[in-house]
């Protein structure tokens, strides 16, 4: 079941009608997470604007949907500094990642072990079923946590919206507790 709502300041992303699938399966597992970048380059708000608005110029010379969802993927989970970054997309079939940063993607536009998640289970499908973001600093003490390629301790899930609708989810898991602050919920809002 999927949620229906209309966007505010508050909630999610907003992307294109999804229109194709992207990636492929890869079967090689992944190399450990490595430890998350140093943030100070984004504690400069000159400097942060400046990332943001080149960040902002790559996603407007994107071709197609699959060009887009990398791009988000590579840059959030680059600019902000996270282990780890997938883009889910709502499909027929379930919640599928479709993109992503980090562990989930060693290399090129292969993706480990994809998933698929029914919409209203795990703390991603929650977020598509809800339309509102999710922070979880101990996913130990949340039963909805569903393991992927690594075992995260917390997990942020912010929802992607298009027309009212909640296309997708954005998610991004961290192998330390309360790894995701306030802030970095607000500045996966695009």
């Amino acid at each position: 079941m999927r949620s229906h709502f209309l966007p505010d300041s508050n909630r999610g992303c907003i992307l294109p009608q999804p229109t194709q699938r992207v990636g492929t399966l890869r079967t090689v597992p992944p190399t450990p997470p490595q430890k998350r970048p140093d943030r100070a380059r984004l504690a400069d708000p000159k400097t942060a604007l400046q990332q943001l608005t080149l960040f902002a110029q790559s996603l407007l010379q994107k071709n197609d949907l699959g060009d887009l969802l990398w791009n988000i993927a590579q840059n959030i989970g680059d600019l902000l500094g996270f282990e780890d970054c997938v883009v889910y997309l709502a499909e027929p079939q379930g919640l599928v990642q479709s993109a992503a940063f980090g562990i989930k993607n060693p290399r090129d536009r292969q993706i480990y072990g994809r998933l698929v998640l029914p919409v209203g289970k795990g703390i991603v499908g929650a977020v598509a079923a809800t339309g509102r973001p999710e922070r979880v600093a101990d996913t130990r003490q949340d039963p909805r946590y569903i393991a992927d390629a690594v075992r995260g301790l917390s997990e942020l899930a912010v929802p992607i919206v298009y027309s009212g609708r909640v296309i997708g989810v954005l998610d991004s898991e961290a192998t330390t507790v309360d790894a995701y602050s306030a802030t970095d919920r607000k500045s996966t809002r695009l």
